[in-house]
């Protein structure tokens, strides 16, 4: 895809577009899942790392500017390795515990292929995914996603490392079941 045409995509994804959101779903999950391949992280899952794979495929669609890159594929590439190696420091510094308590993504169903149930809307799921939050959890959320730890977190929104992490979980808990309804 021409890497304007691509910018476009996303910008359309961006404003709730579902048919946007599918597309760059379908096109990107393998490459996500390659990305997460090449990782290990003690104690955890391979699902898990591509969940932490997907939380920074998300942060490039929602931070990706055509104007000012040349192509998201780069771009969201970079943002998923940072996520995951970002995980792998938490994860190997103990420090955060992010993922040493996390949920499994391998559920009993198995792994699965990352195709798309043609018969659940993508802006559904996540729309669901954000109504279930609660203001502490989208708070939470928002901060993470801007990219800072959680003790940064926990000092903004002035609570404790441990109601941060348990936010975090369950905010990861309810993103794999608005994923599972995906059927990845």
């Amino acid at each position: 895809m021409h890497s304007r045409g691509e910018g476009e995509l996303v910008k359309r994804a961006k404003e709730g577009d579902e048919e946007a959101w599918k597309k760059l779903v379908r096109k990107y999950a393998p490459s996500i899942r390659l990305i997460a391949k090449k990782y290990f992280i003690p104690g955890v899952d391979f699902e898990d790392i591509v969940q932490e794979g997907m939380i920074g495929f998300l942060k490039a669609v929602r931070s990706f500017d055509h104007s000012k890159l040349a192509g998201f594929k780069p771009f969201m590439e970079m943002c998923v390795e940072r996520q995951i190696i970002s995980a792998l420091r938490r994860a190997t510094r103990r420090k955060d515990l992010p993922l040493q308590s996390k949920i499994s993504l391998n559920s009993e169903l198995g792994a699965r292929d990352m195709d798309i149930d043609e018969s659940l809307s993508l802006r559904e799921a996540l729309g669901g995914f954000y109504i279930s939050l609660s203001d502490l959890e989208k708070s939470v959320l928002k901060e993470y996603l801007e990219g800072k730890s959680y003790f940064q977190i926990a000092q903004a929104l002035g609570c404790s490392l441990k109601t941060v992490d348990n936010a975090l979980q369950r905010v990861k808990r309810k993103l794999k079941k608005a994923m599972d309804s995906l059927s990845f």
